[in-house]
């Protein structure tokens, strides 16, 4: 005798409830595996736009220091009415300049191997 209707269709509704209940287990799954994975890219990229930026902040800092070298090495024959005093400051002031370049470029040199010296 086979068994009545409503004893069948419990076990029918339960095996597609649980295929529907896997189906969107692993559509969740997947989704946060795909959300995780571009936000580990973006971060990636972020890092490598970093990398980037920090070798050229590197060459910027050494110009800069050369740059206010070169200024001070022209402040005392820009003026001819300087006194002694005023040239002895700003001779000081571009060894003090000169110094940082060197400083800079040279831990910089052993920081970054990719480093190009304005030097």
């Amino acid at each position: 005798m086979p068994p009545p209707p409503c004893q069948i269709i419990p076990p029918l509704f339960l095996s597609v409830f649980n295929l529907i209940i896997h189906q969107y287990a692993f559509a969740e799954i997947f989704t946060v595996r795909r959300v995780h994975w571009l936000r580990a890219r973006a971060q990636k990229h972020r890092w490598d736009e970093e990398c980037m930026l920090v070798r050229y902040e590197m060459e910027w800092t050494v110009r800069y220091f050369l740059h206010k070298n070169r200024f001070w090495q022209s402040a005392p024959t820009a003026d001819l009415t300087q006194v002694p005093g005023q040239a002895a400051y700003a001779h000081r002031k571009a060894a003090m300049w000169d110094k940082l370049a060197r400083d800079a470029d040279h831990s910089f040199k052993n920081i970054n191997k990719n480093y190009k010296s304005p030097l």
